[in-house]
């Protein structure tokens, strides 16, 4: 019996430990913890990979969208010395400039004709580049990707372009003058971040562009040298260019301003009186005197002129919308009087050009006899303002710098005349219509070429 109650006695004892064990919290966070780890650890190495992926995509599809536009500019299908079609071998050219060579480094490029989405013309050519990535941590979460790479798994990272081609006269979207101890007018510093859709360039200097060539240029033209274009696409200009707007300075309305040649005639941002802008619409020929600081949105009419005269045009958060109308900076110079003749201040600029006339195809037009200066030069577009184009900017001297983004919409066409350009930083420019609104005379041939997938 003692042995039997001895027995009993254990079992108790076990049942009353597994009691305490179960009712006991102690440590609960630390074993879920450690259940979880592992499923945590994965998502997070997913996520680490997947953002390597996307940005390997990125570069390829920066490389395959100026290879297939090289390729279409080029337009050669006989073979050259090498057995090889001379648009591949262009296509093939610009992606090792990207860095993507075809059989190093288990890169593939692959370049062909090609029929155009929808069908509608089979002069169309395809870049394909591909590149296997390998699967490090995510296979914790049970993904071994499509491929392997060195016997392990690997994930297949790839991009495709279709561009087209047409024979027209050379078109640019950008054309810096220069002057007198500016090197190189046009230059860009982070070209990955332009996309100028297969219109050219043209520089009355040297083009310098750091890193990568601009992306999808067209040519670049240049008096002096230019690494702006791919290889090929670099264009001596024999002499330089006057301003192709200069003459539309005869064209601006005459000033109307009271008191016209002095500087009360003129008000500024904080001066005592000054009377802010109250937008609304407005249509005609219409003279505004000193700075325009908006305290509600502006809205032109087609065929509206909107001159300021010795004075700003401050969005101060407002917008501004332009269908088929410009704006003109002008104003004669006055002793004791340092007005900015550009447009400032937070706020979105929505300007399309006219279409007919003497300011057709012109945005914005600043006087050529504004002395080049401060008064002139922009710092900082695209972001304050935010520029939405469909049309010319014509500063013939101003030293613009570009650290936000001009062109954002699906439909614009920018074109841009300055002394000098500077893309630098986070800058970018996008000619999303594919279309150069400046023509030069004399400068005709080439291939206007555009991305279609």
């Amino acid at each position: 019996m003692g042995t039997l109650r001895k027995g009993t006695n254990s079992k108790l004892s076990l049942l009353r430990q597994a009691g305490r064990f179960v009712r006991d919290q102690r440590g609960n966070v630390a074993a879920a913890v450690g259940i979880l780890i592992i499923p945590l650890v994965g998502v997070l190495a997913l996520a680490g990979e997947i953002s390597t992926w996307y940005t390997t995509d990125r570069t390829l599809q920066n490389a395959t969208d100026a290879a297939a536009i090289a390729a279409a500019r080029n337009n050669d299908q006989t073979n050259d010395g090498g057995g090889m079609a001379r648009y591949k071998r262009e296509a093939f050219a610009v992606a090792n400039q990207y860095g993507y060579v075809n059989g190093v480094n288990n890169v593939t490029v692959t370049a062909s004709t090609s029929s155009c989405p929808g069908g509608a013309n089979t002069g169309c050519y395809q870049v394909t580049i591909s590149r296997p990535e390998p699967v490090l941590l995510s296979h914790i979460v049970g993904f071994i990707g499509d491929t392997t790479l060195n016997g392990g798994a690997a994930k297949t990272i790839a991009a495709k372009s279709i561009a087209t081609t047409s024979a027209v006269a050379t078109v640019f979207c950008i054309i810096t003058l220069g002057g007198a101890g500016i090197t190189s007018p046009l230059l860009v510093n982070g070209g990955p971040k332009t996309d100028l859709n297969g219109c050219s360039t043209l520089s009355n200097n040297d083009a310098t562009c750091h890193g990568q060539p601009i992306g999808n240029i067209g040519y670049s033209y240049a008096v002096g040298t230019s690494d702006c274009a791919p290889t090929g696409f670099n264009k001596t200009l024999g002499a330089p260019i006057t301003d192709p707007f200069a003459s539309l300075s005869s064209q601006i309305p005459p000033n109307n301003c009271p008191n016209a040649t002095l500087a009360s005639g003129y008000p500024q941002e904080g001066s005592a009186g000054f009377a802010k802008n109250p937008g609304g619409t407005i249509s005609g020929t219409v003279v505004k005197c000193g700075d325009q600081e908006l305290s509600a949105d502006l809205t032109l009419t087609a065929g509206t002129l909107y001159v300021i005269e010795n004075g700003a045009l401050d969005l101060n958060g407002f917008t501004v919308n332009a269908n088929g109308a410009t704006i003109i900076f002008t104003g004669p110079t006055i002793t004791g009087l340092s007005p900015s003749h550009f447009p400032v201040g937070s706020g979105t600029m929505n300007l399309t050009a006219p279409t007919s006339g003497s300011w057709a195809n012109v945005a914005m037009y600043q006087d050529p006899a504004l002395p080049s200066g401060t008064g002139v030069d922009i710092n900082e577009a695209g972001n304050t303002p935010t520029w939405n184009l469909n049309g010319v900017v014509d500063m013939p001297n101003s030293n613009i710098t570009i650290r936000g983004a001009i062109n954002k919409g699906v439909t614009d066409c920018f074109g841009l005349v300055a002394l000098s350009l500077t893309i630098d930083g986070t800058g970018s420019i996008a000619n999303d219509a594919g279309c150069g609104p400046i023509s030069i005379p004399g400068l005709t041939g080439g291939n206007n070429v555009a991305l279609v997938q």
